[in-house]
């Protein structure tokens, strides 16, 4: 049986609230559908989606570019395996409102109110359940016995936080790869030798 690998890339809301915008993947027998929702009854987005596969035959072919109505969903592309191929798939979504909601890049936690949450536990994880490296990431620090505290970014007040140290240390992108670690109250992100960063992180 052929086997799926995930890469989850964090996209900042522009003025837009959580999970209000959500990449939906709807399987069936060997198509895999991606689907962009809406969830927000107010607010008209724009949405580009950035895909990279392998194992798979994908129509329509890029650019994934449209414009979701309040409430509205989207059909964007699916996705055929190949016979007898492994399959992997990544994708990022870059978004903004079009109209009922403005944009913001600010902090909405002040430096000190950060480093007095992160200094809860030496090392602090943020991860999504679908993320597969914050999976990895979590096996490797338990079967290790390394202590860790865990923020899933699901959670407003998780996210509002990270994105807000991110900000208080001059971070200006909007998307971000996870895990993000916090490592005695400094970020660590966007890490490309995870396991090599991880086998740093034993005593």
């Amino acid at each position: 049986m052929a086997s799926a690998v995930f890469c989850c890339f964090l996209m900042l809301q522009l003025g837009i609230g959580q999970q209000e915008i959500e990449i939906v993947q709807e399987q069936n027998d060997n198509i895999l559908t991606l689907v962009g929702k809406n969830n927000s009854t107010t607010k008209k987005i724009s949405v580009k989606l950035l895909l990279e596969t392998t194992g798979y035959k994908i129509t329509p072919a890029p650019p994934y570019e449209f414009v979701l109505e309040p409430g509205g969903s989207y059909e964007i592309v699916k996705l055929i395996a190949k016979k007898g191929e492994s399959t992997s798939i990544g994708y990022q979504i870059q978004y903004a409102v079009v109209s009922g909601g403005q944009k913001t890049l600010e902090a909405k936690m002040t430096k000190e109110e950060v480093s007095e949450k992160l200094a809860s536990s030496d090392i602090i994880i943020f991860t999504k359940t679908t993320c597969e490296k914050c999976k990895f990431s979590k096996n490797f620090m338990n079967e290790n016995h390394i202590p860790f505290i865990e923020m899933p970014l699901e959670s407003p007040e998780n996210s509002e936080l990270m994105w807000s140290a991110l900000f208080n240390e001059g971070f200006e992108a909007t998307t971000i790869a996870t895990p993000i670690f916090a490592i005695k109250g400094k970020l660590v992100y966007n890490i490309e030798d995870l396991h090599g960063f991880l086998k740093g992180l034993e005593k």
